[in-house]
């Protein structure tokens, strides 16, 4: 007769990861592939139950207990017709245990069906234990691989053999364009000791409208790719070589077509302005939020079609870009993160100057390229306006960089976001040349999305509102980047 083990008989493989399970003595990889044979093997499922229920049975049947067995015999014997009739009764009981167990079970067909159900009960829990152990199990999901930036410190490059200490070669950091106003920099040998780099030898120098790209890729070398909820922070140390603030655009950016017909899409783009000479330390949030739908950030003039481009899915290059004010920024020991959702250290103070040169002159004035300011603004109606879109609702405290004499002074202006608006009075700074902050108070950005920031004058008596070189934003929250960029790639 077949034993039910072995018919049909299990194969070696499957026969020894099961003696191995039963022993407890399985290694991580055996088993991962008992785990795999009894989910894809209904026979292999079978055949490990059978052994089950079998060391079941076994182990009850041979479970080292103390047994007494304890036997009585009665004999009788009765005078018969032909002679003596002997009877023999026989009474059979089993202790299991010790003898303090006050415990003598008559071993009765009763008892003996109690005794089966105790073993059935026990296969079906180990079968139910063994269920549960090889069940497949939903993994956790891979955690993603960090963001690097290649050549993040600019070293690279060895120049202590070029004549010069520069070179307009930046490795890593021209992959989707060239920029003729940048240039790396042994800026300890080329400024003869006047400035030091945050570490090692070379620096970037961003000129005036300069800019530096990479497309960003995690540690594995897949790419980052725009979603919503994405957010993205840059860090950096930044230079400036006097207290004159400059400003500095990050951006996550599609490139859907390079040169000679550029076109450019904005996931996301934060400006932000330094104040503080000489070395600084910079973090900014770059959020990529709402809908990805969006029109092109920038398009080659010759280029007629502008469609919008749905971004998602889509490889994002990062950007750093330079505004058009005069003069160099140093950067050094970049550095690059995925943020976490509802990340409280996100909310760093940053402040963003709106320039007179991005911005839009509705009405009667002209920009004094000498002052850098807008300046013959004689009409009341005449307002100046900048495109911003804010990345998530913000309060900001607004500042105004003015000029004006005293003939001037006292003239009231509006500055407008949405719905929201803040007065201010135009003061004499001395001569129209000298230009100074003034403060005017708080607004709220109520959401995410585009707005108009515009200054409006109030009715006035007297011939010049004022020389306006431009406004300054500032907030915890602050998170905005400047539309219309007045210059080309």
């Amino acid at each position: 007769m077949t034993s039910d083990l072995t018919d049909p008989s299990p194969d070696a493989e499957l026969a020894d990861l099961v003696c191995r399970y039963l022993d407890n003595r399985l290694d991580a990889a055996q088993r991962a592939r008992l785990e795999s044979r009894i989910q894809q093997e209904p026979a292999a499922m079978d055949y490990l139950a059978e052994r089950l229920r079998f060391e079941a049975s076994l182990r009850e049947t041979i479970n080292p207990q103390r047994m007494e067995v304890l036997e009585s015999r009665r004999m009788i014997m009765e005078p018969g017709a032909e002679g003596p009739e002997w009877s023999v009764e026989q009474q059979r009981s089993v202790r299991i245990g010790h003898q303090d167990e006050p415990l003598t079970v008559d071993v009765t067909p009763l008892r003996k069906r109690r005794a089966r159900w105790l073993i059935s009960a026990g296969i079906l829990l180990a079968a139910l234990t063994a269920t549960w152990l090889f069940w497949p199990r939903p993994q956790p999901a891979p955690a993603t691989p960090p963001l690097v930036l290649k050549n993040a410190d600019f070293e690279t490059t060895d120049l202590s053999l070029t004549p010069q200490g520069l070179t307009s070669t930046l490795v890593n950091w021209q992959e989707a364009f060239a920029c003729p106003e940048v240039d790396l920099v042994e800026i300890a040998r080329v400024s003869n000791g006047a400035i030091f780099p945050k570490s090692g030898k070379n620096v970037v120098r961003l000129q005036s409208a300069g800019y530096i790209n990479q497309f960003l890729h995690h540690s594995d070398g897949s790419p980052l790719r725009a979603r919503d909820g994405l957010t993205v922070r840059l860090t950096g140390w930044a230079w400036l070589d006097s207290e004159t603030p400059k400003t500095l655009s990050a951006s996550l950016r599609v490139v859907a077509s390079g040169r000679p017909d550029t076109i450019l899409y904005d996931a996301c783009r934060v400006s932000f302005t330094l104040v503080s000479q000489g070395w600084q330390r910079f973090r900014v949030d770059l959020p990529v939020a709402g809908d990805l739908m969006r029109k092109p950030y920038w398009v080659e003039p010759r280029v007629s079609n502008k469609p919008p481009l749905d971004l998602t899915g889509r490889e994002l290059c990062l950007s750093i870009d330079m505004d058009i004010t005069p003069g160099p920024i140093l950067l050094d020991d970049l550095g690059i993160e995925t943020v976490p959702p509802h990340d409280d250290a996100s909310l760093t103070p940053v402040t963003l100057d709106l320039h007179h040169g991005s911005a839009a002159i509705r009405g009667s004035a002209i920009r004094e390229n000498e002052k850098d300011c807008i300046g013959a603004w004689e009409d009341e109606k005449t307002a100046v306006v900048w495109s911003v879109r804010a990345h998530r609702p913000a309060e900001i405290e607004i500042e105004c960089l003015q000029a004006a004499e005293a003939r001037s002074a006292g003239n009231g202006y509006d500055v407008v976001i949405g719905k929201e608006k803040v007065s201010g009075k135009v003061i004499d700074t001395g001569a129209w040349d000298r230009f100074e902050y003034v403060k005017l108070g708080k607004l709220k950005i109520p959401a995410a999305g585009e707005y108009e920031i515009s200054i409006v004058p109030h009715p006035k008596d007297n011939q010049a509102v004022m020389n306006l070189r431009g406004l300054r934003l500032s907030g915890r929250d602050l998170s905005a980047g400047i539309l219309d960029p007045s210059r080309e790639r």
